[in-house]
């Protein structure tokens, strides 16, 4: 972390002083300077809102990653695996959770567990509003797997700490949360990961479960925890199990040191951008740096230039999993009435 330390204080300069540009550039009137120099003005100010940001989240990232990586103090988090077969508003059912720590940049893996394991709650975890219920129900609050159904995933992350907190009995720094295609995404950085044939034994996966290959690669991961599960594993458990041995496996090789680094952010970077990789801070200065960007899943109302976003969100409760075999088309049309 030392790196991301000692450039902070220029990257946040660049960016102070890039916004300043921005500024001054933005005060000047374009109809009170001579014609010819509009354009070439109008260029500038869009090459330099390229710039200011890449700055901006280069200011942003030396300022997050050295203290959530434990930079000043170790921190605990938890890792949700999103499984977009059974699909929530965030991505899918959360059914794995790994418990990271992370102290002076070193990630650990320190225990996981299955939504089962950490059990339902008979009245919800969280005060939950009447908006909340009347769309969600309170299984939004009561059931680890649904704590995704809200389309804001700060709240998610809320309910998840809060449950934790309750059955588990520690206080985490923040959530991460990735889906079957975000981990496919990284495997495509690491080395295939081998999954001992004894271990598919004892979860009753058919010797077809991985063909000829007994290794979990960037090609069949997603398929085999999004549908190759649910087909060829027969006891729910086990199909935890499964989802738990895959998620430490994935875990366990990118952060093993052996991941081709510009591999590594290009995947994460994509999966982002698509929405499935989430990260939420316990630290209320943290979480203002996170808030409006591409990791934050918050649930906007237009786009920060005053025109509105609209979302369609899917949850299917029905537990059938077949979303795998679902393709969704959304069409919107804009009406007026005078």
């Amino acid at each position: 972390l030392a790196p991301f330390i000692e450039v902070a204080p220029q990257v946040t300069a660049a960016h102070d002083a890039v916004r300043n540009a921005q500024q001054r550039l933005g005060e000047i009137e374009p109809e009170r300077i001579f014609e010819l120099l509009r354009d070439p003005l109008s260029s500038l100010q869009g090459q330099l809102d390229d710039v200011a940001s890449l700055t901006a989240t280069a200011s942003r990232a030396v300022q997050l990653i050295p203290p959530m990586l434990g930079a000043e103090e170790p921190r605990d988090y938890i890792l949700m695996v999103q499984n977009n077969a059974e699909p929530r508003s965030t991505g899918g059912l959360t059914g794995a959770f790994l418990h990271l720590r992370a102290d002076d940049g070193a990630i650990e893996l320190l225990e996981q567990r299955s939504a089962v394991e950490l059990g339902s709650f008979p009245e919800p975890a969280v005060p939950l509003t009447d908006t909340e219920v009347a769309l969600f129900g309170t299984q939004l609050g009561r059931y680890p797997g649904n704590v995704t159904a809200t389309p804001h995933f700060p709240r998610s992350a809320e309910i998840i700490t809060t449950m934790w907190r309750e059955r588990v009995g520690d206080d985490v720094d923040g959530v991460f949360s990735l889906d079957p295609v975000a981990l496919g995404a990284v495997l495509e950085a690491t080395e295939p990961i081998e999954v001992p044939e004894e271990a598919l034994w004892e979860l009753g996966a058919p010797a077809e479960f991985l063909g000829d290959d007994t290794h979990l690669t960037a090609d069949n991961v997603a398929d085999l925890m999004l549908n190759g599960v649910y087909r060829l594993i027969a006891e729910p458990s086990d199909q935890d199990e499964f989802f738990e041995l895959a998620a430490a496996g994935i875990f366990s090789q990118a952060m093993s040191g052996g991941a081709d680094p510009g591999a590594m952010i290009a995947a994460l970077v994509q999966a982002a951008d698509e929405g499935r990789v989430h990260v939420w801070s316990a630290h209320e200065a943290e979480q203002q740096l996170l808030s409006g960007t591409v990791l934050s899943g918050e649930l906007r109302g237009d786009d920060g230039n005053g025109a509105p976003v609209v979302g369609v969100y899917v949850n299917d409760l029905s537990a059938a999993k077949v979303a795998f075999y679902q393709n969704m088309d959304v069409e919107l049309v804009a009406e007026q009435c005078h």
